[in-house]
């Protein structure tokens, strides 16, 4: 009887105090895209959002990476579709949270995204930036894919998306790859 009391206090104690690993990975992403930008570290921006949600987003950017790495260009297309409805389907408290943390609002800012864009028109200009610039784009993605679901380094993963969309959302398309 003892045993099982003592068992059950440890899940109990445990279970309050667990925090999935993959809060801490989407962290680690965030901090990666935050060094890019030469911005402190991020303290809020991953408490936004409870656990399943968290755990969502971190195997959906895995997947993507995965699918994109192995698409064409023609396939790219679909993908967006997907990125959109995914992003499109988060919950309206996970989105509000965000954009409550004046860290996140920073970020968005030096990406020129404001609250009120549709995901939509983001994508759109990114997929425009990776059709232009296909070939540098399929290496970055591939390199993100080792990155982020071969050798687990979370940072260097948001560090190299951070650049890309910077490039995507901020330079712009300004030659096509030959």
């Amino acid at each position: 009887m003892k045993l099982i009391a003592i068992l059950f206090i440890t899940f109990v104690i445990t279970s309050c105090i667990y925090t999935p690993a993959e809060r801490q990975f989407n962290q680690e992403a965030l901090t990666g895209a935050y060094n890019y930008n030469n911005l402190p570290e991020p303290q809020n921006v991953s408490n936004c959002g409870d656990d399943e949600i968290q755990i969502d987003l971190f195997n959906f950017v895995g997947y993507m990476l995965q699918k994109a790495d192995k698409a064409s260009l023609s396939q790219l297309l679909g993908l967006k579709k997907e990125v959109d409805d995914y992003f499109n389907a988060l919950p309206e408290e996970y989105t509000n949270c965000l954009y409550a943390e004046p860290e996140f609002v920073e970020m968005c800012t030096l990406y020129g995204l404001k609250e009120t864009d549709k995901m939509e028109q983001i994508t759109d200009k990114i997929y425009q930036y990776a059709i232009g610039h296909f070939i540098s784009t399929k290496k970055e993605i591939h390199q993100g894919n080792i990155l982020w679901n071969t050798e687990h380094k979370y940072e260097d993963a948001g560090y190299l998306v951070a650049n890309f969309a910077k490039k995507a959302l901020v330079t712009g398309i300004e030659y096509v790859e030959q």
